[in-house]
């Protein structure tokens, strides 16, 4: 195997010449601060104290680690983690890969989501996928178009006079998040900058664990969600219908539900926006008559007209038209159109959409499965 050149190697990785600086940190009734006066200048950036680093980029990488200094410029400038230039930029924003890490993605999806990792451009995030460890176990590449700095993680201290028993230092939190507002911020020794990611497009999730949702597939929801027929997707984005039937096909086996045709497209648009893989913003609130939200719940479920008749005790023509009154009052050009703009007006939640397996019966009228 041929040894590792800096050129190769990310350029926000750390290598085993390089070490953390051995001047000796000190406490003042500032904050905290290195002892060497020449050493403490040299590492504050905006009154914020990183951790130093002493040694040149030679030995071996170390993928796992990530060097303070380089780290907080690239992220600074929003430049490529890898290669330090400039990502490219789209009406959807800078490009981001983020690792499935359990404390990355809020509730919410991956809008607001904080990460220490900077954005990469297109060459280094095809790289990264395949090299990075923290990518092994699955990664989720974004477009963000909002990425503001926060604040930092490192190791917080305690200030002075909170402890009567020891005039030394105390460490009191690890790899802690500090907000630049927090009054802790000058008792930080600070090692990696802080962002909130927003206005965030999901462009592919790969989770070996679960279901992944390939680009493609990805831009097949997105022109669905925005009422444009199933019919002509595949050629707006230049693919043979059976591929896109295909690429459906494979998500519906993923997540274990009905890929049958005329249940096919709607269980994983569903899929999509309960696992916040495809961003819809809000809309206004629009308020629906208690039998119409049945109505459009079990549509999202991939009834027929026909079975949401017998599940609410209806007619086929008083289900026909309760559907014509959801799309006229959703401003909806299809059924999955309505569904994808009932969950923006605040009409679906979670708890209303749920994913009919094939081995499922149809739920009873009112019931939601979770």
């Amino acid at each position: 195997m041929p040894a590792a050149t800096t050129s190769s190697v990310p350029f926000v990785v750390e290598w085993t010449g390089e070490t953390r600086s051995p001047v000796a940190l000190v406490m003042t009734p500032q904050g905290i601060a290195y002892a060497n006066p020449g050493v403490d200048v040299a590492s504050r950036v905006d009154d914020v104290l990183w951790e130093a680093r002493v040694g040149t980029r030679t030995g071996r990488p170390r993928h796992a680690v990530l060097h303070p200094a380089r780290l907080r410029d690239v992220m600074q400038e929003l430049r490529c983690a890898g290669c330090k230039g400039l990502p490219d930029r789209t009406a959807d924003g800078v490009p981001w890969v983020l690792p499935l890490l359990a404390d990355e993605a809020p509730g919410g999806g991956w809008e607001g989501v904080l990460t220490s990792i900077p954005p990469m451009c297109q060459d280094c995030a095809s790289a990264a996928t395949t090299l990075c460890p923290w990518l092994s176990d699955g990664y989720v590449k974004l477009r963000v178009r909002q990425a503001e700095h926060v604040g930092v993680r490192g190791n917080l201290y305690r200030r002075p006079g909170e402890s009567e028993t020891s005039p030394e230092l105390v460490l009191t939190d690890v790899d802690t998040l500090v907000r630049y507002d927090s009054p802790d911020l000058p008792f930080v020794v600070a090692r990696e900058p802080v962002r909130e990611l927003h206005e965030c497009t999901v462009i592919e999730l790969v989770d070996p664990h679960t279901v992944s949702w390939p680009a493609r597939t990805l831009d097949i929801i997105r022109l669905l969600v925005q009422g444009i027929p199933h019919y002509r997707v595949a050629d707006m984005l230049d693919i043979g219908r059976w591929t896109m039937e295909h690429d459906i096909i494979l998500i519906c086996q993923q997540l274990g539900i009905d890929s049958r045709k005329y249940l096919r497209y709607m269980p994983v648009v569903v899929a999509a926006i309960r696992r916040r893989v495809v961003h819809l913003p809000p809309l206004t609130p629009v308020r629906l008559r208690e039998r119409l939200v049945k109505v459009l719940v079990l549509m999202a479920a991939g009834y027929t007209n026909r079975q949401i008749a017998g599940a609410l005790g209806l007619t086929e023509n008083a289900v026909k038209n309760g559907v014509k009154e959801i799309l006229r009052a959703l401003d909806a050009r299809s059924r999955l159109h309505a569904v994808a703009r009932g969950w923006q007006c605040g009409i679906l939640d979670l708890d209303s959409l749920w994913l009919p397996t094939s081995a499922s019966a149809p739920a009873p009228a009112g019931q939601v499965r979770a």
